[in-house]
């Protein structure tokens, strides 16, 4: 007697491209850098090399390069309280950097601090830390 076997043997290849762009900059110990298309890790689609070509990376090389620079001769920030307004790809950014690490229960815990770092947010403040502000 002969099994019939039933299924499927499916294999699939996703390709994704994309590009990212790094410009730095150094004036003595001043070092500025700039990215594009984004301060993140680029931009990468499920897409074939058109998706770098839409990302007008000569345009982009030009700018950061000059932002890199120009950020050498700008004046220092003013030390005093300011409103300040964000682009969204740095909001992203600041979030992640500011909320999403410090809640990684191996950084609570310490377990990544010799690669990574520990966190303020320690268990002793479960549920009686405020982590933002009121609004």
């Amino acid at each position: 007697m002969v099994r019939q076997q039933r299924g499927s043997d499916i294999e699939q290849t996703l390709t994704e491209c994309g590009a990212h762009l790094r410009a730095t900059a150094v004036h003595g110990e001043e070092v500025q850098r700039r990215s594009f298309p984004s301060g993140l890790d680029g931009y990468y689609a499920a897409s074939g090399y058109e998706g770098v070509r839409e990302n007008e990376l000569l345009t982009g090389a030009e700018t950061i390069s000059r932002e890199a620079t120009d950020l050498l001769k700008a004046k220092k920030c003013p030390l005093v309280k300011l409103p300040i307004i964000i682009d969204g790809s740095h909001m992203a950014l600041q979030i992640h950097e500011s909320c999403g690490h410090p809640i990684e229960l191996d950084r609570v815990f310490g377990t990544e601090a010799s690669m990574l770092g520990t966190s303020f947010l320690t268990t002793d403040k479960a549920n009686q830390f405020r982590f933002g502000s009121e609004w």
